[in-house]
């Protein structure tokens, strides 16, 4: 017995060895998954069935936002917009360290990526098909139609979307949102001045709620009446023109804020009226999966955080050293060493991170996003070095002369191209100007595009084109010291165009239809 035991255990170890020696000749794969469909590449640590679903749910979102704005079904969008679906708040963190406890997902647009969070769970009552909806429907209407829309109208726009039901054999589109209506339920009403002048982050924080929730009602009410539509679109062209947000919307509906509160506390009251799309020979979207590498699971979500700019002061010290760290236990591989690079480039040692780029760039020259981070950093470091430089900002656009070739559309080559003018005796020229519109065209959700383009915009004297963007800027429900240097731009542009471009230049942009 005793040697039959000793040998069946040798037998069960020999077994293991080899079972190990076969696992490790299997290159490792991370638990991260990249899906690419049409509009959308999406990332996710969860399961494969759950992120085809997941990509197939958001093109069939698209889709509704492509019907119900008049927008062609198979037209292409200028980018694929990133989505990455964290698995539950400790991701959140490791994108938005100081996120608030509620925080279901956020959306980021910066000169470096366009990118939105969702989390797979919910925290809340808010799911997060809602929260990605939501964003989704900001960063459509944004690149599609552009305009200086007041804030509740463009909160309660994606509120309107973001409760949309992708069923089988139906699609429901501006339902009941069980958490708007409760505020307007259990909790008090903003003034409806307050609601018409303010931005969401204007308000106080316990009124933060009812400005959405009330935003979303009012959407509602304007929409679900065809009158009332016709109203909408006229309050909307009035204030784009620069009126006063409640005298526009007191003559376009003909009522005054204290009769048009009566209103909207009457029809929350009443079944909320919702579209039904029904499905019919309905073909699901292509995606194709990919796996990322294993270094995807400890520096994905932190390059992310880098690109979007959320590292606090004080925090970089700490950040840089656990990008070293992870870095180090993936040698040669291109997602570490690029976190890493910008990372060195951003809050550590300059050089470094050049010579990482370097490196790689001599493997492949035509890395774009390589290109453009080297150009990047030729860039910064010529901002704080006047003496070189004319010498830096030429090697940068080099660089992006280089990138440009491989890809002309890709906005951050474009945007930085500019930068790299910026210097020119005469800036800018016709062809900076030109490069400018374009990447705004490209990426109109970035703020700082925007503002740069209407600032060479002003230097040209072009006051109407300019004014368009400063009014988009000004009306950001999120923006911050942008919109308030947009506002002061603004009226310098009104002294200084023609007095008869002053009617017409900020009502001159498209609205949802």
């Amino acid at each position: 017995m005793g040697g039959r035991k000793i040998g069946a255990e040798r037998i069960w170890l020999a077994f293991l060895a080899a079972a190990l020696a076969l696992a490790s000749a299997v290159p490792a794969q991370a638990r991260w998954l990249r899906a690419e469909s049409a509009r959308f590449v999406i990332y996710s640590d969860g399961a494969e069935r759950q992120l085809r679903d997941y990509a197939m749910k958001l093109e069939d979102f698209d889709g509704v936002l492509r019907l119900f704005h008049g927008l062609p079904a198979d037209a292409p969008p200028p980018r694929k917009l990133d989505i990455y679906l964290a698995s539950g708040r400790g991701q959140i963190l490791e994108l938005f360290p100081k996120a608030p406890q509620n925080l279901a997902g956020f959306y980021a647009a910066q000169t470096e990526d366009i990118f939105a969070v969702a989390s797979r769970e919910s925290f809340s009552d808010l799911g997060r098909d809602e929260v990605i909806f939501h964003e989704y429907t900001h960063h459509f209407t944004q690149q599609y139609f552009p305009y200086g829309y007041p804030s509740w109208l463009m909160e309660g726009w994606a509120e309107y979307f973001a409760p949309t039901e992708i069923l089988t054999d139906r699609i429901n589109v501006g339902k009941y949102s069980r958490n708007r209506a409760y505020t307007l339920v259990a909790g008090s009403w903003l003034p409806l001045s307050e609601l018409l002048r303010k931005r969401a982050f204007e308000v106080s924080a316990s009124q933060r709620s009812a400005f959405y929730a009330e935003a979303w009602l009012m959407v509602h009410y304007m929409l679900n009446d065809p009158g009332r539509k016709r109203q909408l679109d006229a309050y909307v062209k009035a204030v784009g023109a620069g009126a006063d947000p409640v005298r526009a919307m007191e003559t376009a509906t003909g009522a005054n804020l204290k009769a048009l509160d009566g209103q909207l506390r009457a029809y929350e009251t009443k079944p909320i009226a919702y579209n039904r799309l029904t499905r019919k020979d309905h073909v699901d979207a292509e995606v194709k999966i990919t796996a990322l590498p294993p270094s995807a699971d400890a520096l994905l979500l932190v390059g992310q955080r880098l690109k979007s700019g959320r590292v606090e002061k004080g925090d970089e010290a700490e950040l840089l050293k656990t990008v070293r760290a992870a870095a180090a236990k993936f040698p040669g591989d291109r997602l570490a060493e690029t976190v890493l690079a910008r990372a060195e480039i951003d809050f550590g040692d300059r050089a470094a991170g050049e010579a990482i780029l370097q490196r790689r760039l001599a493997g492949d020259g035509d890395d774009v996003e390589l290109l453009t981070m080297l150009a990047a950093s030729r860039l910064a470091a010529g901002q704080k070095d006047p003496g070189r430089r004319a010498a830096l900002f030429a090697e940068a656009r080099s660089l992006l002369g280089r990138a440009f070739k491989v890809d002309p559309d890709r906005y951050q080559t474009l945007y930085a191209y500019a930068v790299a003018r910026s210097a020119d005796p005469g800036y800018p020229s016709d062809n900076t100007l030109d490069v400018l519109r374009t990447a705004h065209r490209l990426a109109p959700q970035v703020d700082a595009i925007s503002f740069r383009t209407a600032a060479a915009l002003m230097r040209r004297k072009q006051f109407e084109e300019a004014t368009i963007l400063l009014t988009v800027l000004a009306n950001d429900p999120h923006g911050g010291d942008l919109a308030d240097r947009s506002r002061k731009m603004l009226v310098e542009a009104a002294a200084k165009r023609p007095p008869t471009d002053a009617a017409t230049a900020a009502a001159s942009g498209d609205a949802p239809g």
